[in-house]
């Protein structure tokens, strides 16, 4: 069953979502707290369902920033802390740790300017199929040391709590 939103919502929705976009363009600097869901019109093998960039733990407090990547199918999904990662100008990229000889590596960057990101979030659906594309990259499911699938996906981006 599909829940359709009603207009109030859907005005809350893209109103957050400009202002998650003003945020992660402020000032020409990228600030990329937050979540990045894979457009669902893309492909999307790997079963990526979201790749998290916080700082953020629950009541308040602020810690290293750290990157959670979460994978799933229909009935199970499964949450990959990262190894390592770097974010240098617009690149951006991490590896996860190991879980039963899984692990995961992406390889991207930033693709949006602030006013480009306004003038197409006015335009948006609220389902993601034509959310902006803010981060894009390639993403690399790797099973006992070898890589099992490179794939190129591309990101919209969600406000975190």
């Amino acid at each position: 069953m599909r829940i359709q939103p009603s207009r109030s919502s859907s005005f809350v929705f893209l109103f957050a979502s400009l202002i998650g976009a003003q945020n992660i363009f402020a000032q020409g600097v990228i600030h990329p707290f937050g979540y990045y869901l894979p457009k669902p019109s893309e492909p999307n093998f790997s079963h990526v369902r979201w790749i998290e960039f916080t700082n953020y733990i629950p009541f308040g407090k602020t810690v290293p920033a750290y990157v959670t990547l979460r994978v799933s199918n229909n009935s199970a999904w499964q949450n990959f802390a990262h190894l390592r990662y770097q974010l240098k100008g617009r690149h951006f990229q991490f590896r996860t740790t190991n879980r039963n000889g899984r692990s995961y590596k992406f390889k991207g960057e930033f693709v949006l300017r602030k006013e480009k990101a306004l003038a197409e979030n006015l335009a948006a659906k609220l389902d993601g199929n034509n959310s902006i594309t803010v981060l894009a990259g390639i993403f690399q499911t790797i099973q006992t040391g070898k890589i099992l699938r490179a794939e190129r996906l591309l990101f919209y981006f969600a406000i975190g709590e």
